[in-house]
């Protein structure tokens, strides 16, 4: 007697969720995502631009992944609509970081060449620099 069961055709249901990101998951990826990027555009402009780009291609991938016409509604269907606003947060959680920390880079060294404008200016370098640390609480 032979056991043969690859005779037996079984109806299988493919799902798409097991395939996809938790909710949980989307917004741990974005948060990380993000933050990584912040720190990356402020440490350097270089490493912000390559991380932007790793950035920019994870969040068309996972905007694709909803827009497919196949994939898309068979993951609303078994994740409920809460996934759509998930997956727009989280590449919002990636994206404004990021745009975030190259702001703040651009603002810093802005106001490092208007130090150094200024301390070349007439000579009175010094009495700047002091006004500007009193300022920041730096000098009493």
């Amino acid at each position: 007697m032979s056991n043969n069961l690859s005779a037996i055709s079984f109806l299988a249901f493919a799902e798409t969720s097991d395939k996809m990101s938790t909710i949980t998951r989307i917004w741990i990826e974005g948060l990380i995502i993000g933050w990584v990027g912040f720190f990356a555009a402020m440490f350097r402009f270089g490493s912000g631009i390559l991380y932007s780009l790793t950035t920019v291609f994870f969040c068309i991938g996972t905007y694709g992944l909803i827009s497919d016409p196949y994939v898309g509604p068979a993951v609303i269907a078994e994740q409920g609509t809460a996934y759509i606003p998930s997956v727009y947060g989280s590449i919002l959680l990636m994206l404004v970081p990021l745009i975030g920390g190259f702001y703040l880079r651009t603002r810093h060294n802005q106001e490092v060449e208007q130090i150094g404008l200024l301390t070349r200016e007439e000579g009175r370098g010094d009495k700047i620099i002091k006004c500007l640390k009193r300022e920041r609480g730096v000098e009493k």
